[in-house]
């Protein structure tokens, strides 16, 4: 993994923010998004985040999906 500098950083924050201006499919981009996102520090998504992992019941609560681990 390359190490970015702060305005490298900022660079791509910029970019990721106005390609996301406008964004209103919340569900339909969500996994777009948070690529993009952590692609703005330089993150493999792999290493970060876990898409419609199943998890187990909690007590009384059941979880069935979560989008970001």
């Amino acid at each position: 993994m390359t190490t970015l500098t702060l305005n490298e950083i900022r660079i791509r924050a910029a970019a990721f923010a106005k390609e996301f201006a406008d964004a209103t499919r919340e569900n339909a981009e969500s996994q777009i998004f948070w690529h993009e996102f952590f692609q703005v520090f330089g993150l493999p998504k792999r290493r970060v985040v876990s898409f419609e992992k199943n998890v187990q019941k909690l007590g009384m609560l059941c979880i069935t999906r979560c989008e970001c681990v």
